[in-house]
């Protein structure tokens, strides 16, 4: 199990009871607008813009900015099994209630996190082939 799976986890963001997006399920998405394409993840009914942590430096060196910056997810499922744990173990540190720095950092917090009604979600993949089988 990783951590970001552990069920004694608890986030500082809310999370209705009986949300589908609790701290330990955080899907990868798009987010967009007339000016960007963004990978972002969702928790609760917030949505954390995965680009403006990572160039804040939050998510580590790790990760190209690139990465985060497409109109799908694609660049990201390519990344591999183990870059991708990475990455979902440092988003749930960062919205871990035991871990502070992007909770009380109010620029970077109000830079990075939406309420789900204030974004725009647009289709997270692009399917080059598809084959019924």
């Amino acid at each position: 199990m990783i951590r970001a799976n552990d069920p004694n986890l608890r986030s500082w963001v809310p999370i209705p009871e009986h949300s589908d997006f609790p701290i330990q399920n955080l899907p990868l998405g798009i987010i967009c607008n007339n000016e960007y394409h963004h990978v972002a993840t969702r928790i609760g009914d917030h949505v954390l813009d995965l680009a403006v942590l990572n160039k804040s430096g939050l998510l580590g060196v790790d990760f190209v900015q690139e990465i985060f910056e497409q109109d799908s997810i694609n660049a990201c499922i390519g990344l591999g099994k183990e870059m991708m744990r990475d990455l979902r173990n440092r988003i749930s540190r960062l919205l871990d209630d035991k871990h502070d720095d992007l909770r009380k950092d109010v620029d970077l917090r109000e830079a990075s996190l939406f309420h789900i009604n204030n974004v725009e979600v647009c289709m997270p993949v692009k399917i080059g082939n598809y084959t019924d089988f």
